[in-house]
């Protein structure tokens, strides 16, 4: 596929038959990006992931990251995260590395228990911070002063302004909307859990 692939941090990727090459340059199309990666004079402004050294695509059907697993210069065991820009271009690119580097694709629906204890946690995290700031509003109800420090302290400052404003109701109101807008996600994924895919080399045995 002759396309260039917007990666998050400003990043161009395209996939040819033998590599994978990124970089932060821009260019017209694929063809341009293509010819100047083969460059040797242009070799630094590239990532250059050899087909022949990638051997693991892993992504959820519901995410936004693909993970490469290759073998560089540094590592036999590297990785790379590729967070497009369009997250509905997750799939598309996926699959053109799966396709055109010719690997192996398995399916299988992700772990119910694994997500459920991760999102949980998140959730438990959701609550202790929805007690603190409702807890800070009825502090400040009562006349409590905060003092702030750091680099945010104007932003710190905005943020408790907002809750005083409206209080320690409408503080719990919004924290119960938070928070049940996750439980609610969390259940849903669980009951309809994603798909997990897995692109592997293909190895060639020898008789």
């Amino acid at each position: 596929m002759e396309k260039i692939f917007r990666i998050e941090k400003k990043k161009n990727l395209i996939v040819t038959s033998d590599y994978i090459a990124l970089s932060s340059n821009k260019f017209k199309d694929y063809t341009e990006m293509k010819k100047k990666s083969e460059m040797i004079s242009q070799k630094k402004d590239f990532q250059i992931i050899n087909k022949k050294d990638l051997y693991r695509i892993v992504f959820n059907e519901k995410g936004n990251t693909i993970k490469l697993n290759y073998a560089s210069e540094a590592e036999v065991n590297d990785m790379i995260k590729l967070i497009p820009s369009d997250n509905s271009e997750l799939k598309e690119l996926a699959d053109s590395i799966g396709s055109i580097f010719e690997m192996e694709l398995k399916k299988k629906t992700e772990n119910k228990a694994k997500y459920l204890t991760f999102n949980s946690i998140k959730i438990l995290f959701v609550c202790l911070f929805s007690y603190l700031i409702v807890t800070a509003s009825i502090n400040m109800q009562h006349g409590t002063e905060y003092e702030f420090s750091g680099r945010r302290k104007g932003l710190s400052k905005l943020f408790m302004s907002f809750i005083d404003t409206i209080g320690p109701i409408g503080t719990s109101i919004i924290c119960v909307l938070v928070i049940g807008y996750y439980s609610f996600k969390l259940i849903k994924r669980y009951k309809n859990p994603a798909i997990d895919f897995e692109f592997k080399k293909i190895i060639q045995k020898t008789t």
